[in-house]
């Protein structure tokens, strides 16, 4: 009996590597989760070949979309300038290694960043479906956008138009403020250190401390929320969207924080019209990633 055919999403994320396949019919399905282990590439790479494994068990994979936490240069080599999956110089057929005969003879492998990726899923799936100009926000691990226009991801000239975490922050009223990116304010780790100190990378403490009360909590989360909301606020007056979908573990596992950014980012957009633009939390949840990643290799 024949298996039918599929097209596999793999999605390497800062804190896990998500597999699933996308059929013809447009449904889909998981595979299986595991965790990345930060800076070990060969590990990353086996984890994701046992997981493409376990889809070609059952499934006759036509090719192969990587959602990656970075992008990839002029000679298609992952850019991975803070070696997080260990990926540096590596191409996406590295990554495939000794994978079966007929996926390594027949299929297609193309990569794209997580936030393009995130951002096509959700034009086409989920909470950004029916809009012409989608922005999606991933927040989690790090801090990056993707604006889809038409259906097609805008990426920038070198493929960097997404990495906005790493702008410097806006104007702070705390006085103490001395980070130099977005990022290091507002993303899970940052959120971690500010409350556990160097280290620390799990915000899940802080962020039920804060919903319970506790003041030096509140204060963290307070501070992330106001830099979120200005940096939401200079997003959507940049790119006038139609609706800003906010995705990634934190965008959609943290209302007592996101909610508080999005009144923020309310008040600061000086545009009348731009305040009204809907934000909503990603409808596909974790499986944006790498059902995004099957959407791109689908789409050539």
């Amino acid at each position: 009996m024949s298996r039918p055919t599929a097209i596999a999403g793999v999605d390497v994320g800062g804190t896990k590597i998500a597999v699933g396949v996308l059929h013809a019919d447009g449904t889909s399905t998981r595979i299986g989760v595991e965790p990345t282990v930060r800076g070990t590439g060969e590990v990353n790479a086996a984890t994701v070949r046992t997981l493409l494994r376990r889809a070609c068990d059952t499934f006759a994979i036509a090719a192969v979309g990587l959602s990656v936490t970075t992008t990839v240069d002029g000679d298609g080599r992952f850019r991975d300038l803070t070696s997080w999956i260990g990926w540096r110089g590596w191409t996406p057929a590295d990554v495939l290694g000794d994978m079966p005969r007929e996926l390594r003879d027949g299929g297609s492998v193309i990569a794209a960043n997580d936030a393009a990726c995130g951002a096509l899923a959700e034009w086409s799936l989920g909470a950004g479906r029916g809009a012409n100009e989608t922005l999606f926000v991933s927040l989690g691990t790090g801090l990056s956008h993707s604006l889809v226009h038409d259906g097609r991801v805008l990426t920038g000239a070198h493929g960097g138009a997404l990495f906005s975490g790493y702008a410097p922050p806006a104007r702070c009223p705390w006085s103490t403020c001395e980070a130099g990116t977005v990022e290091d304010i507002c993303s899970g780790p940052a959120l971690a250190e500010a409350y556990r100190g160097p280290g620390a990378r799990d915000a899940r403490p802080v962020l039920d401390d804060a919903r319970d009360g506790v003041p030096a909590a509140g204060d963290v989360v307070d501070h992330a929320a106001w830099h979120l909301g200005a940096y939401l606020a200079g997003l959507v007056q940049s790119y006038d969207p139609e609706v800003v979908v906010i995705g990634g573990g934190l965008g959609t596992g943290a209302p007592g924080y996101v909610e508080p950014a999005v009144r923020i980012a309310r008040d600061l957009i000086r545009l009348p019209f731009a305040s009204r633009v809907p934000f909503t939390p990603a409808a596909l949840g974790a499986d944006s990633g790498w059902l995004g990643a099957a959407l791109t290799a689908a789409h050539g």
